[in-house]
């Protein structure tokens, strides 16, 4: 997502550029990494990179809310598959096997079953215990898929609802799993423009930081610690992140 710091970092040192610019001859310094020509350079490789990362960013959030939206009536749906499977199936394994998956999506426990054991467990002190629940876009994925194939199993789950119906689950399956890795692969390349980034902008070669500290120890070896051409420069604050 776009970070302001980061453009405002391109702000500064553009404007950094306009007051050296102002300062003509008097500016040459025998360091090549700080001439006028490499910093304005680098100001345009600055420029470019944040709109090449723009769209990346946007596009990684697009596939994330899309992704939620698209999951959002999961649990709902499978409770809806759930009670028109009992309904359709007496089986006891069947229903089982199927609350068992159920559990799995819904983020729930299976019922714990009382003991003198868990009942001393209980009342002893707490501790953590991990979470039993499922519910990562890849386990929901997985989860539906073993649901759906769990369904076909049996020839009697054949709900008269069209949203209900094999077909129909498996056309969602497919959806899902497609807007979940499209999450993936958006994240995969909004983070490498990221670090592209980080690399461009903060590397301690010729990052902005770098850069800005050997103007402004130029700037001072020319006009002094207090002038006011050195006072410019320090207006402006470069931060790294």
């Amino acid at each position: 997502m776009p970070e302001t710091g980061h453009a405002k970092n391109v702000i500064n040192f553009s404007q950094m550029i306009s007051i050296i610019s102002s300062l003509g001859s008097a500016y040459h310094p025998n360091n090549p990494l700080i001439s006028l020509t490499n910093l304005q350079t680098k100001f345009t490789a600055l420029q470019t990179n944040l709109e090449i990362l723009a769209p990346l960013e946007a596009a990684e959030t697009l596939a994330i809310n899309e992704r939620g939206a698209a999951f959002k009536p999961l649990k709902k749906l499978v409770t809806r598959i759930s009670n028109a499977a009992v309904v359709s199936i007496n089986d006891s394994l069947f229903t089982d096997n199927l609350l068992t998956i159920v559990r799995k999506l819904q983020g729930k426990r299976a019922p714990e079953k009382i003991t003198e054991e868990t009942t001393a467990a209980n009342n002893a002190e707490p501790k953590q215990r991990k979470s039993s629940s499922q519910m990562s876009y890849d386990s929901q994925v997985a989860n539906f898929f073993e649901l759906i194939t769990l369904l076909k199993t049996h020839g009697s789950y054949n709900p008269n609802e069209n949203d209900l119906k094999i077909n129909a689950l498996e056309t969602l399956i497919a959806d899902l799993s497609a807007k979940n890795s499209a999450v993936v692969n958006a994240m995969i390349a909004a983070k490498n423009g990221r670090i592209a980034r980080n690399d461009l902008f903060y590397n301690d070669t010729d990052g902005i930081q770098v850069l800005t500290d050997l103007v402004k120890k130029y700037i001072k070896s020319i006009y002094g610690a207090n002038s006011p051409q050195i006072k410019q420069l320090t207006a402006f604050k470069f931060k790294k992140f």
